[in-house]
Order: C-alpha cells, then structure tokens, then sequence
C-alpha cells in the first residue's frame, strides 16, 4: 500500500512491535546458543540470532530514542554473545590470566606480612 496513506500512529506502533519481537527472540536465541549441550540447537539457534541482529540494524535508523536503546542493547548482547560463541576458549584464557595475577598478588601479600617489616 500507499506509506503515505498509513498514519504515524500506525506506523509508530509497528515499528514498536518489531522491536519488541526481534529483541525477544534475539535473547532467547542468544541464551540458548551460548547454553545448549545439543550442537545442532547451538547452530540453529545461532543462525536464527543472526537474522534477528539484522533486522535489528536495519530498523535502528527509523527508531525513536527509547527504541534505540533497546535496539542498541539487544545488537551490543548480540556481538558480546558472537564473540564467545565463535571465540568460546577466549573467555577461559582470559580468567586464567586473571587467576595468575590474583594468585601473584597474593604470594606477595603474604611474603609480605609473615617478613615481619611492619613500618
């Protein structure tokens, strides 16, 4: 039809709806391929992620305020989720670094305090 024949309101309020969908079911799909054991739901779910995040990007540009956050919210989780999700040992290596630090700062907290150098 005619875009010019639809009101505003109409069309604010799909724009709202589409949103809200995309936004939902982009969540859910990223929840379960980040967390399910079966590799074919991970995939499947994944793909569905990827179709949803870009609807999201395209709709973005037409959104008021409010919408854009949570467009933006939902693309950010998306590339947050992509990462682990392509990248999944990158998170371990990271706490393992993490792990060696606190476990260096603690030797030296305690070589430390039994030296006895209490100034």
């Amino acid at each position: 039809s005619n875009a010019k024949e639809i009101p505003t309101a109409t069309l604010e309020a799909a724009t709202a709806l589409f949103i809200q969908q995309h936004a939902r079911i982009l969540a859910e799909s990223i929840r379960l391929f980040l967390t399910s054991k079966n590799k074919d739901t991970r995939k499947s779910r994944y793909q569905l992620a990827c179709q949803h995040y870009g609807e999201l990007s395209k709709v973005r540009p037409y959104t008021t305020k409010e919408q854009r956050k949570i467009v933006d919210k939902a693309i950010d989780d998306f590339v947050k989720a992509d990462d682990l999700y392509r990248h999944p040992n990158r998170a371990q290596v990271k706490k393992a670094k993490n792990d060696d630090f606190w476990e260096t700062y603690a030797i030296f907290e305690m070589m430390e305090i039994f030296s006895g150098d209490d100034e």
